[in-house]
């Protein structure tokens, strides 16, 4: 148990709990799912009522779903800020793997101990949550980008991102991705993209032509409820915190951090509400330039009117879309707020109609072949 801990007695009824689960879960799963039970039903003397009080959120909402993990992901922003030593040297130690019982108990009640010493942090936190930034997500922006590219005979590009943080998947045609033996993309950036689009199989020819395409310039566009600074340090504590414990994406956020510091002239990320900021942007659309609207899992915190609201937005800017300002929509969903890993790649495009979604796995892998299919099958001959 940390030694500097002032609250023993609220640690300590953790470490009684744990203790009671020999054999079961991960003691880390085990101090998530004590906090998810606190969150459920928060009782007097519980131990986030204990630690935070009134800030929690509402019993059962999505937000309680992701609570206790942007709890760990907050304790562990401090650490990589330097204001929580204790859990940061205990960090070099998961990246390389170790996960024993004893280890990652301690972790537990580390990060517990860290939200406690930390009160008022944390409760500017909880309210606006902790943002994961992958840098991988922007493969999914990036086909889009060549897709428009081709439909359009490489017509400028605007793209208007909802709540990218920091912009890290917005900067997607500045990064490198590895596909079937090749490296496309930006001849210059430090960030390699491993391979997500999965086999290129009897698509090899088109899609290598595809991916080679040359991109016509793009403007990026922002709004986020709490944008963050990739250039400061405590930016880049915030991003790295939720792959802490993930060598390969702390090393890809790493470099794309690096990147994103080098093309910051690039980006223009406002702070507001996204779906408002999207409506007023869409009504003065640039004639001559395609639109490309890029939603990366934001949605799944808007309430039931706010999402109503953009999908009027997004239907309206669909009608209103010609030849010469084409209008495109791609989204990651995740319909299932329990299985954050099961997502889903959804496409829209006008004048040139199309309507379609494909499936996506961890780390926001899809079929690129799969998405050609979908996207062009006038060209795919089967």
């Amino acid at each position: 148990m940390p030694a500097n801990t002032r609250d023993a007695a609220v640690l300590a009824s953790l470490h009684e709990h744990l203790a009671k689960q020999p054999g079961a879960d991960l003691p880390l799963e085990a101090v998530l799912k004590e906090l998810i039970a606190d969150i459920e039903e928060p009782g007097e003397g519980s131990i986030l009522t204990d630690l935070l009080g009134p800030h929690l959120p509402e019993p059962g909402s999505d937000r309680a779903r992701y609570f206790a993990m942007e709890l760990k992901n907050g304790a562990v922003a401090e650490a990589l800020g330097g204001r929580s030593p204790e859990l940061a040297a205990m960090l070099p130690a998961l990246r390389a793997g170790r996960h024993d019982e004893m280890y990652m108990r301690d972790f537990g009640l580390a990060v517990l101990d860290t939200v406690y010493q930390r009160k008022t942090y944390f409760t500017d936190l909880l309210k606006r949550g902790l943002q994961m930034n992958i840098p991988s997500r922007g493969r999914a922006l990036f086909v889009v980008e060549l897709l428009a590219a081709h439909d359009t005979g490489n017509r400028p590009i605007q793209v208007l991102a909802l709540g990218p943080s920091a912009g890290l998947d917005l900067l997607a045609d500045r990064y490198r991705y590895a596909f079937d033996g090749e490296i496309y993309g930006s001849k210059t950036a430090a960030t390699v993209i491993k391979n997500g689009w999965g086999e290129a199989g009897e698509h090899r020819k088109k899609l290598r032509r595809f991916l080679s395409q040359d991109l016509p310039p793009i403007t990026r566009k922002g709004c986020d409820l709490f944008p963050l600074d990739a250039t400061s340090e405590n930016g880049q504590a915030l991003l790295l915190a939720p792959v802490a414990q993930l060598d390969e994406y702390f090393k890809e956020c790493e470099t794309a951090l690096s990147d994103a510091n080098a093309e910051q002239n690039l980006l223009s990320i406002v702070k507001g509400h996204a779906p408002n900021w999207l409506a007023r942007e869409l009504s003065d659309r640039p004639e001559g330039k395609t639109t490309i609207v890029w939603s990366s899992t934001m949605e799944r915190y808007l309430s039931v009117h706010e999402r109503a609201q953009l999908h009027d937005t997004v239907t309206a800017a669909k009608a209103h879309a010609t030849e010469s300002s084409p209008f495109y929509y791609v989204r990651l969903d995740c319909p299932d707020v329990a299985n954050p890993n099961a997502q889903t790649l959804h496409v829209e495009s006008a004048p040139k109609m199309r309507t379609f979604s494909l499936p996506v796995y961890a780390g926001a892998n899809f079929s690129l072949a799969d998405f050609y299919d979908a996207a062009m099958p006038t060209f795919v001959k089967r």
